[in-house]
């Protein structure tokens, strides 16, 4: 029996009586240290990426509220709040991909279908964002489509 642990797997082996008379941890059982999958490690790096894109853009913004003249700086103060709990919210994703969390999966994926939206608005007034970020989606989709980094999310 395995329990995953962040990069490390705890495995069950048998009780030994030398283990249960010294008070080690769990008894019969021992840490080892296992390799986190390539294709998971890209994902959580370009979710990464992705976070700290949300929390520059975000300080931007609260700098043009501060500095600057937007046109409206309630939307403007409430879009650099929006991105910043966005950009907050992917580095918590990026963790848990690291860290090889089933349950940071799904935002990932939901975070990469956001970013198609906005890029697919943008495609008109920001063309190249548009390109980086369309290029950026199908890289982290595809590595966390890929076949080790699926076993190493399933429980």
């Amino acid at each position: 029996m395995t329990i995953f642990a962040g990069s490390y797997r705890r495995v069950v082996v048998t009780r030994s009586p030398k283990c249960r008379m010294a008070g080690c941890g769990w008894p019969g059982t021992s840490l080892r240290r296992v390799s986190r999958p390539r294709a998971l490690a890209i994902a959580a790096a370009l979710v990464g990426v992705e976070a700290l894109a949300c929390v520059v853009a975000g300080v931007g913004f609260l700098v043009a509220v501060g500095v600057g003249k937007p046109a409206d700086r309630q939307v403007a103060a409430t879009l650099a709040a929006l991105l910043l709990v966005f950009g907050a919210g992917l580095a918590a994703d990026a963790r848990g991909l690291l860290r090889s969390r089933p349950a940071a999966q799904t935002p990932a994926y939901l975070a990469q279908f956001f970013a198609l939206v906005v890029a697919w608005y943008q495609r008109h007034t920001l063309p190249v964002v548009t390109a980086v970020v369309v290029v950026l989606v199908v890289a982290v989709v595809a590595a966390l489509s890929a076949r080790e980094a699926r076993d190493a999310l399933r429980r």
